[in-house]
């Protein structure tokens, strides 16, 4: 998503838009700009550095939070905070056009070449939001590895029950360390619940699952019954140690005291666990959704 100061920045210099920053040849420099994380960062290629004297100049003026030199092409690369405000993208227009007057004035010239190899015929291309410039050639190679990506996932058997069963497996043993943490810890313990989290995508992959939106689900799904069910027989045991007496714990466990406690800490099991899945999820989501390299748009 592009912010939209940065989108009629891009706009109005005719630059590529990856989605996530506008990029391609302004002046006959390539240029590229950001925007986000309170601040917006430009980018100027060029095949040497300017003098300190230049840039200090334009800090004083533009304000600027710092300029350094990335890369081995001397790309020139500008921060500007945005603590309090958006910073104007007018202003940043006018500092790439007295960059690049600096730079014609001293005999530098911009960079264009392809990102992977020093093939000067170019196009622009963005892959997942990220600005590629790139020469047909290196533009095929890639294309080839996102397809071969693309198949190899699809060539992959549907382990499901396979990587439900290790799920299972592997979840089991988290009711004995969590009924130790419990023990020991007491309401400490309620971190635990992570672990059955763990321990489920763990045997997930041991026994070779395939990741999907379902094998997902699987692990979800297992996570939270074995948190329940760990939880009361964690909790049980727990009664079981202070009392040493199995027919005490059964009464104790039909007290309304006892039962709501025990509803509260499976209430804060699930919670806890919930706030990891989430988390998880989106970890596992890379699995199955591939990356895309297309050509940018063109702003206009």
């Amino acid at each position: 998503m592009l912010f939209p100061g940065i989108n009629k920045m891009g706009r109005q210099l005719g630059l590529f838009s990856s989605g996530a920053a506008i990029f391609g040849r302004y002046r006959d420099f390539s240029i590229c700009a950001y925007d986000g994380s309170n601040k917006k960062e430009l980018l100027i290629r060029m095949n040497q550095s300017l003098n300190e004297q230049d840039i200090e100049s334009l800090r004083s003026r533009y304000k600027f939070k710092k300029a350094d030199y990335v890369a081995e092409e001397f790309t020139m690369k500008v921060e500007f905070s945005e603590i309090v405000k958006p910073y104007s993208y007018k202003k940043i227009i006018s500092l790439t056009d007295e960059v690049i007057d600096l730079c014609l004035r001293n005999g530098i010239q911009t960079v264009n070449k392809c990102d992977n190899c020093d093939n000067q015929t170019v196009n622009y291309y963005e892959y997942n939001g990220i600005p590629l410039t790139l020469c047909s050639g290196c533009f095929s190679r890639e294309s080839f590895k996102v397809d071969q990506a693309r198949i190899a996932y699809s060539d992959t058997e549907n382990n499901y029950l396979q990587g439900l069963f290790g799920s299972v497996l592997f979840s089991i043993p988290g009711i004995i360390l969590q009924a130790l943490l419990f023990i020991f810890l007491s309401r400490l313990g309620a971190v635990s619940s992570v672990i059955y989290c763990l321990l489920a995508l763990y045997g997930f992959k041991i026994f070779k699952g395939k990741a999907a939106p379902l094998s997902a689900g699987f692990i979800i799904l297992i996570s939270q019954f074995m948190t329940v069910a760990g939880t009361i027989i964690s909790y049980s045991g727990l009664l079981f140690y202070k009392t040493r007496d199995l027919q005490r714990v059964i009464e104790l466990l039909s007290v309304t005291e006892i039962q709501n406690e025990l509803r509260s800490n499976v209430i804060l099991q699930v919670i806890i666990s919930a706030f990891y899945l989430v988390f998880e999820f989106f970890s596992l989501r890379k699995n199955w959704t591939f990356k895309t390299l297309k050509q940018a748009e063109k702003l206009s």
